[in-house]
């Protein structure tokens, strides 16, 4: 997976930059396939444990979660910091972010990643700790614990496959950074009106 990197935009930079775009490429990929590529498992495990929901299949949905959480912390942080620099490298500034194709399916892409953040957080933040407090005291709120997070993961899963659609067609789109933007708003930030105004340049600097 990582080495689908070395077929991408992060590919085309010349000199030493090529192998910084390269590999921030690859963990930024490598990093995506744990985490979205493990959310359907996890989506069947707990939907398995849930038909019965009885101490052992708690234990055991309360383990994997658990475990996947921290490996899904991981990948966001790394997903993140990774996504930071791509988007520097390939979009570069706020006209090609909204004046280019390319930027414009970054911003729908940006659009379904924080939902989909905001469910992970909900399940790392709320559910896990409940369902883990259930399998050491099993009551008759583990199956509903169950089900609620098995939903959400799945809503995760239905949202990432979105975004794997959005980066396969940013895949065979120009780059921003290499494109002329179309800015379509009324109005725009221009920076060259500070050099005729002395007193304003030195109130942003400040």
């Amino acid at each position: 997976l990582a080495s689908l990197a070395l077929a991408g935009h992060t590919a085309a930079a010349e000199g030493a930059a090529v192998i910084a775009q390269v590999a921030v490429g690859a963990l930024h990929l490598f990093a995506t396939g744990v985490w979205l590529g493990g959310l359907l498992p996890l989506a069947i495990l707990l939907r398995q444990d849930d038909r019965k929901a009885a101490p052992l299949e708690l234990a055991v949905a309360s383990r994997a979660t658990r475990r996947f959480s921290l490996l899904a912390v991981v990948s966001v942080a790394a997903l993140i910091l990774t996504g930071a620099y791509n988007a520097w490298v390939l979009v570069g500034g706020f006209p090609p972010l909204f004046g280019t194709e390319y930027g414009r399916l970054l911003l729908l892409k940006i659009s379904l990643l924080l939902p989909l953040v905001a469910i992970a957080a909900v399940n790392l933040l709320k559910l896990k700790p409940k369902l883990i407090e259930t399998a050491s005291m099993p009551s008759k709120d583990g199956s509903a614990i169950l089900k609620r997070l098995s939903r959400n993961v799945a809503v995760e899963a239905l949202l990432g496959l979105g975004i794997l659609l959005i980066v396969g067609h940013m895949g065979i789109t120009p780059p921003a950074r290499h494109v002329q933007p179309d800015w379509p708003f009324a109005s725009r930030w221009d920076w060259t009106v500070l050099e005729n105004g002395p007193k304003a340049r030195a109130g942003v600097q400040r």
